[in-house]
């Protein structure tokens, strides 16, 4: 075991562009201990790259050489048939059940050899019984051929936004440099202060952003839709319209459903449990999250109180706004 935990430490073999590398630097005046350091080699290495291009000349390793192979044969088909019948199962868990007197890496190698079979990550996705994929199917039927119908719809939802910076910042910087000041993304883990907002989107570009106060219940979002549903009926010149929301308990609650029948304007269109979100503002409120984040790290500054924070969502919303047409279409059918 012990020779295997040597053999995971060991640094990568020299490419043969490393060792062509090697020869040219040598028969340019540099010296063995020059070429070491820009290669982090030994001297003892750099001079048999060199010598065996002078007495051999080739670069190219010898068939063969280096270190035994660890697993037969045999070995290696075991841990490929396990690792496929228990997908789930780490290198360590691999490892312990065939009991190997190996490395973790060799698993891991040994896989990799497999072409075709990789180690991914598994997809999170909701548990659908037969009656969920039916009802998504019929759902999607239903709608395929709307043409004019996806001028007419209206799409609505709610989302938290916090005073600290998302996403994660990409920086140009040489080794060593890692935790040099301006290299840092500076967090502020106290301070931290959360908006949850109510807004809505069509056809004729971008609606209200709603503030909510407090925790957001059925009661709560009726108060909202009373104050909201006409600015909609005005746009839409009293017309009927149809209306995209997920099917968050709120949503869903009897007094909203009794709500929604009473609207002979309001559409619901219904979506059928565990349904994808087809939600369009939700990217609205992703580029509202992502244009606060920039403006906070542009501006170096420090969100106080959610006085503060509601001013810059009120900003960030009036320009996305400012850049939507007004005949933007809510394409339902694409999605």
């Amino acid at each position: 075991m012990e020779i295997s935990q040597n053999s995971e430490n060991r640094r990568p073999q020299l490419s043969e562009d490393d060792k062509c590398k090697i020869v040219l630097m040598s028969s340019h005046g540099f010296s063995n201990a020059e070429i070491g350091r820009e290669f982090d080699r030994t001297r003892h290495c750099i001079a048999n790259v060199i010598n065996k291009w002078f007495s051999q000349r080739t670069i190219k390793r010898k068939v063969g050489s280096g270190f035994n192979r660890k697993t037969s044969a045999e070995q290696d088909q075991q841990i490929r048939d396990y690792a496929e019948t228990h997908k789930k199962d780490t290198e360590q868990q691999i490892l312990n059940a065939l009991d190997f007197n190996i490395s973790k890496t060799t698993v891991v190698r040994r896989l990799k050899e497999v072409e075709g079979l990789h180690r991914r990550k598994s997809v999170k996705k909701p548990e659908l019984t037969e009656q969920h994929i039916e009802q998504r199917f019929d759902y999607a039927l239903d709608h395929s051929n709307w043409t004019h119908e996806c001028y007419d719809i209206v799409c609505m939802d709610e989302c938290s936004i916090n005073s600290l910076p998302n996403g994660t910042i990409w920086i140009t910087r040489k080794n060593g440099e890692r935790f040099l000041p301006e290299n840092i993304d500076a967090t502020q883990s106290t301070s931290r202060c959360t908006i949850s907002i109510h807004a809505w989107m069509s056809c004729h570009g971008l609606g209200t952003a709603t503030r909510i106060e407090g925790n957001l219940n059925a009661v709560k979002y009726l108060e909202i839709l009373n104050a909201e549903i006409p600015k909609i009926n005005e746009r839409f010149q009293n017309r009927n319209w149809y209306l995209v929301n997920d099917r968050s308990s709120i949503h869903t609650a009897r007094i909203t459903q009794e709500f929604f029948s009473q609207q002979t304007q309001i559409n619901d269109m219904h979506h059928p449990p565990k349904s994808p979100d087809l939600n369009p503002i939700e990217n609205v409120f992703g580029e509202l999250k992502r244009r606060l984040s920039d403006r906070i790290r542009e501006e170096n500054s420090r969100i106080r109180n959610t006085e503060q924070l509601w001013e810059y969502i009120e900003n960030a919303w009036r320009e996305i706004a400012s850049l939507m047409h007004t005949d933007t279409t809510v394409v339902i059918r694409g999605r």
